[in-house]
């Protein structure tokens, strides 16, 4: 519970960053800074990416013998989040979906352009877009929650898994 509350609270606090920084970047202030936080941006994913495949291989390794069956786990743990955390991104995240929370976030935004009180407005806005991520969140958790579940077991029966080993993973 306590990692999923940190997890949580870290994804809605980079996502207020990068929406932020998009708002900011959209008034024209630095019309470099746009194309900057797209490439760091892109540098972020590829390195994420390469540390994911790092930890895919290191992770395997720790079983041995087993690590077949550990790879099969993590593959297994991918398919079954797949479904889940793409409603997640679509609910969430996804600037195509005119009903995803940041498309409302950013009509809010634009309408607070002309409201007297603007500050009032945008900090209701990014209020209300945390809301909506956390029932985007909270929708997906039970589903994610039983894919984490069955990735536990699976790990428990593959070889040179030490008995309970991997239980907060």
């Amino acid at each position: 519970m306590r990692q999923r509350t940190l997890i949580i609270g870290t994804t809605l606090g980079l996502g207020i960053l990068l929406l932020a920084a998009s708002a900011q970047a959209g008034h024209g202030r630095d019309a470099g800074r746009g194309s900057c936080f797209s490439a760091a941006r892109a540098a972020k994913k590829a390195c994420v990416g390469g540390c994911v495949d790092s930890f895919r291989s290191d992770f395997q390794s720790c079983f041995g013998s087993g690590s077949d069956c550990a790879g099969n786990c993590l593959t297994s743990r991918q398919s079954c989040e797949a479904g889940p955390l793409q409603n997640l991104h679509a609910c969430s995240s996804d600037a195509s979906n005119p009903d995803s929370c940041r498309s409302q976030l950013k009509v809010a935004l634009a309408a607070c352009k002309s409201d007297p009180e603007r500050l009032a407005c945008v900090n209701h806005a990014q209020v209300e877009a945390l809301k909506c991520r956390q029932a985007c969140l909270d929708a997906q958790a039970p589903t994610l929650e039983i894919c984490r579940s069955a990735y536990r077991l699976c790990l428990r029966g593959c070889k040179s898994s030490p008995s309970g080993a991997f239980l907060d993973q």
